[in-house]
């Protein structure tokens, strides 16, 4: 689990980087070792922390605030990446928005690499797959306060969430079916 944040993917570039130096065994306590810092850095983490994250208002591809979140398809923006062949995946994008979306993957990049521009998709960007959520906000503000009641405030330009549905696991679904069967007895 901890292989995938950031400390996780440095040591592992590190290690690729070693790896002609390294025996399989070396690499496999070197992970071993920090799996088990990691559970301990966050079984010492303060109980009574509090993690808050504050977003600005939803947006549209148009722009503007609450009053440019809609229901109609064609405000809304998702990669042409997400919308897979799934049953369980209800594309929400439409020709306009698949279509503007193309003509800005085939615009030439210049020679000095721009900054990201994210002006043609709407945040908070949504997407599941597998049973797990990833959320994508922009321009959050996180605020983590510890148990002394001290509070440190970051500003972040994105902060990706993912989080796993437990509705879509098959245990909950049997824990479901099982609670309906026992409504229709009584």
């Amino acid at each position: 689990m901890y292989r995938e944040t950031i400390l996780g993917l440095a040591l592992a570039s590190t290690l690729a980087e070693m790896n002609p130096r390294l025996t399989a065994r070396q690499e496999k306590e070197i992970w071993r070792v920090f799996d088990a810092s990691m559970v301990s850095a966050v079984a010492e983490a303060p109980l009574m922390s509090h993690v808050s994250v504050h977003v600005p208002p939803p947006s549209s591809v148009a722009g503007g605030g609450m009053a440019a979140v809609s229901t109609a398809a064609p405000q809304l923006y998702v990669p042409a990446q997400a919308v897979e062949a799934t049953e369980d995946v209800t594309p929400l994008a439409t020709a306009d928005v698949e279509q503007q979306h193309t003509l800005a993957a085939s615009s030439p990049s210049p020679a000095v690499e721009a900054p990201f521009d994210d002006s043609n998709i709407a945040f908070p960007v949504y997407r599941v797959c597998d049973g797990v959520w990833t959320v994508l906000l922009k321009d959050p503000t996180v605020v983590v306060r510890d148990e002394s009641g001290k509070s440190e405030q970051m500003q972040l330009d994105y902060l990706k969430v993912c989080l796993k549905d437990i509705s879509a696991t098959s245990g909950a679904a049997k824990s479901k079916k099982a609670y309906r069967k026992r409504a229709k007895k009584s």
